[in-house]
């Protein structure tokens, strides 16, 4: 059984996402769900919650800056022109993107 977690944490990052984890100030909380989960019978599905808010709030901090600029910039209307082409910007890049992203 430990090989195979250890597969699955290297398979998802391994130390660099703990420290990004750590960067993000989700470790502690994550650990504290995990206890919650395993010690006093909370849902699953709650913690996984709780994490997710937290890390939604965090890249909101991070991005709306800089993603309310790019809307500024770019005008959303289409005049009347409709392109049969989907831009996309995979920023981990186009090799970690998913499978339909890279068909596309």
């Amino acid at each position: 059984m430990s090989l195979k977690l250890y597969s699955r944490f290297r398979e998802f990052g391994g130390l660099k996402l703990i420290r990004e984890y750590t960067r993000m100030g989700l470790l502690s909380l994550i650990f504290k769900q995990a206890v919650a989960v395993v010690f006093r019978k909370k849902k699953p599905i709650e913690a996984y919650s709780r994490i997710l808010d937290q890390a939604g709030a965090f890249l909101k901090k991070r991005y709306v800056r800089g993603l309310d600029d790019i809307e500024s910039h770019y005008s959303i209307e289409t005049n009347g022109n409709n392109s049969r082409y989907v831009w996309i910007c995979w920023l981990q890049g186009m090799e970690k993107a998913p499978k339909l992203v890279q068909v596309c």
